[in-house]
């Protein structure tokens, strides 16, 4: 997530959720508008994979985009998703202007 000359991390400002996942789907950072949409903390999310709250119907086909993604035939992807809420008593669809999807770095995490 980018930081400012001061410290500060832009994406703690967005109106949209963001995070920064490792390739096998840990969160590295997520910032408090996600937190928000799916009702954990930025510690829990933190020490969870985005697998862990994905809906299973969707799951496969993250997945599959994913693996695109580390295999570099595309750049980035956007999908709907849904994540379950921490009250566990719904989904919570993610439109994909509220959530970007993953982007390829160099880094291997």
């Amino acid at each position: 997530m980018d930081v400012s000359k001061n410290g500060c991390k832009t994406s703690d400002y967005a109106a949209i959720g963001m995070a920064l996942v490792a390739p096998k789907g840990r969160f590295l950072n997520v910032n408090p508008f996600l937190s928000r949409i799916v009702g954990y903390s930025e510690q829990e999310l933190l020490a969870t994979t985005f697998q862990r709250i994905t809906h299973p119907d969707d799951l496969q086909h993250n997945l599959e985009c994913v693996q695109r993604l580390l295999a570099g035939s595309v750049r980035f992807y956007e999908l709907e998703r849904r994540y379950l809420h921490k009250a566990a008593s719904d989904w919570r669809e993610v439109p994909p202007r509220s959530f970007r999807s993953l982007w390829r770095t160099l880094d291997p995490f």
